[in-house]
């Protein structure tokens, strides 16, 4: 008889079990969640960097052909027709003074 009360007292560890795997789970999802953000905003930073140095080329390419450097104020040669990407990865408009 005290074999069946041993197993009668262990109904509740398997749900014990089930329910330290969710929260366990749970941590995993919350901490890559937090993860995610700065993960997606240092991609962009190299997106960005990256943009800039094609721009920075393509500009001095230009400037060699044309010996004088492209306009910022508009017209036929104006930075935004020269340069590969115009704006950043966050979608802003580069600054070209």
């Amino acid at each position: 008889m005290s074999t069946l009360s041993f197993v009668h007292n262990r109904r509740g560890i398997a749900l014990l079990n089930v329910v330290f795997i969710f929260i366990f789970i749970g941590v995993l999802v919350g901490a890559g969640t937090k993860m995610y953000g700065s993960v997606v905003a240092r991609g962009k930073t190299n997106d960005t960097k990256t943009t800039i140095t094609s721009n920075v080329d393509a500009i001095q390419s230009w400037a060699v052909t044309n010996c004088r450097i492209p306009d910022a104020g508009g017209g036929a040669t104006d930075f935004t027709k020269i340069a590969s990407n115009p704006k950043d990865a966050w979608g802003n408009n580069l600054a070209y003074l």
